[in-house]
This record gives structure tokens, sequence and C-alpha cells, in this order.
């Protein structure tokens, strides 16, 4: 059972450290994420998709930038970036053929498009015109104007899922009773889905549902030697936790990334109390308890064996 856990640790491990590592881009990549701003959830509805903000990278002095439509068009640090989506979440898409398209050459012809589109306020009527510019807009824009590649396809606005009262309420704030329905629309869905596009890096399941756990909990009969298996297999010391005398307890931890880790539980030696564990849930031979994040809707997935219990806690 020790060397299944190590499994399911090690590649909780890594995923924690991939959640946290900014992926690697090139010029002329295209970056996707769900935004915070006021009108996401509304873009995500009408699109049906999870990505409302995008925008182009190139980089300035050796360092990585996006050129985004955001307030006016400008460049942001490309870190600075990624951390104002949800969860710091990035997808990161390329042309297929980037080695053979996508020149010194080519993407100089991009920096230039992308500067004559710098400083335009941005587009709140999602207008088909350059006076004012939205994110997938400036994008494709780019794109088509300086390699002649067309990333995406417009569509009407109406052909979007206009029914979600939350869309029609933005629309209201927009445009009023009067919905420009033909006006062409380049969304991020669009780009996001179009085949002359790869995916170099996307927010993976693993990493997206520890970003979601609190903690794992493995009980153990001999809480010493199995912090010493565990390093054997995984060559990570466990930190040691404290005790619970009142419950004939006492832990060791792994951490698993910012905000999870691992919580080795073992009895007390020549303890009188029996071991237990907060929750209603005894820790005397087949369970252990669960933990969610304070004040967090939680649910729980356990594995049963004698003193060998896995719990995840999640939100």
């Amino acid at each position: 059972m020790p060397k299944r856990i190590a499994t399911i640790v090690l590649a909780l491990l890594l995923a924690g450290r991939a959640a946290q590592a900014s992926p690697s881009v090139r010029d002329g990549d295209i970056v996707f994420q769900t935004s915070r701003s006021s009108q996401s959830a509304a873009i995500q509805k009408a699109t049906r998709s999870p990505y409302s903000h995008m925008g182009l990278v190139l980089f300035r002095e050796g360092q990585p930038y996006v050129l985004e439509a955001i307030g006016p068009v400008q460049y942001t640090p490309f870190d600075k970036w990624a951390a104002r989506g949800v969860d710091g979440k990035v997808a990161v898409k390329r042309l297929r053929d980037a080695a053979e398209v996508l020149t010194p050459e080519a993407i100089e012809k991009l920096r230039v498009a992308g500067t004559a589109l710098q400083g335009r306020p941005y587009d709140f009527a999602f207008a088909w015109s350059d006076e004012s510019i939205y994110c997938s807009e400036l994008v494709w824009k780019i794109y088509k104007r300086a390699l002649g590649i067309e990333i995406g396809r417009l569509q009407p606005l109406r052909t979007f899922d206009l029914t979600d009262p939350l869309v029609r309420e933005k629309l209201r704030e927009r445009y009023g009773d009067k919905l420009p329905l033909d006006e062409p629309v380049i969304s991020p869905a669009a780009m996001f889905a179009d085949h002359s596009l790869e995916t170099v890096a996307a927010p993976d399941t693993l990493s997206s549902f520890l970003s979601r756990v609190d903690h794992l909990i493995y009980a153990t009969p001999d809480l010493d030697r199995t912090v010493a298996e565990m390093e054997r297999l995984l060559g990570v010391r466990a930190a040691p936790g404290g005790q619970q005398p009142g419950r004939g307890t006492r832990n060791a931890l792994i951490s698993l990334g910012p905000h999870s880790y691992l919580e080795i539980v073992g009895p007390i030696r020549n303890s009188r109390v029996r071991a237990s564990l907060r929750g209603g849930f005894k820790v005397s031979g087949n369970l252990a308890s669960w933990r969610g994040r304070p004040r967090e809707r939680t649910w729980k997935v356990c594995a049963r064996r004698p003193w060998t219990t896995v719990c995840l806690s999640a939100r």
C-alpha cells in the first residue's frame, strides 16, 4: 500500500509544481485565460467556452510580454498577465507550422502590426473597426494583417448563445434594445478551436484538481516507519507535525503545493487514548477523517483498508 500511496503523492507533487510554474512561451504564441472582468461570465456563456480573454506573446528585451486589449491596447509582462486570470491558469496555443512560418522576419511583422494598434481603447460594443479593439479582434487582425493568416471564423452576433439572462443583461447595457445581430465577431472560443493551432500548454485536470484540494490523510499504525518508507520511495522527508494527545495521534506533513499537503497520521505509542480524528471518524482500524478548507463546501473520496485509509478533501 505505501508504494501505491507514494505513486499518488508523487503525481500530486509534480502537479503542484506544474501548477506553480509558468508555461514556456515563444514569440507569436496565443494565450488564453478566464478573466475576472465583469463581462467574463457573459462571454463564457455566450461562447460556451471557459476562455474569456486572450492576447499575443511577443518578447521585449528578452522577456515575454502579452500584447492585449484591456483598456488601451498595451504590453503586459507575461507573469503579471497570467496571474490576473482565475487561479493563474493559462492555455497556450501555437501555429502548427510555427517552425516554418514564424521566422524572425515574420515575428517583426507581427510587432509592426501590433504597434499600429497599440493604445487603442477597449471596444465594449465588439464592433468590427479599428477605432476601438477587443481582445480576440486584436490578435486576429495582427495575424491577418502581418502574415495573411486568419485564425478562427468570424460569426454574426446572432449565432452566439444569447439566451442566458446574464448575457441578455450585458447586451442591454451595451446596446439597449437595438442589438447589432449581424455584426461580425471573432471570439476567443473560435480562435482557441481553430485547427491551425496546436495546444502547447493547458491547465491539466490533475493540477486543477490539486488547486481545490486542502489535504490528503494517510493513516498508519507506525508513523516513524511510514515516514521512512515514504522518504525511500519519494526522496522527500515528511516534516514532523505535532501530537494530539486528546486524540491519541501524532502526524508528519509533506507539502504538495502552495495550499495543499499530505498528512501522515499514526497513534502515539503507549498512549491510553484510543486513536481518533476530529469529524466523528475513528482511525481505530479502518478510516481516517477528512477536512476541507474553512467555510467551503467539501466532498470526500476515501479508499479504505485497515490503517491505510486515504481521504481527499476538496471544495
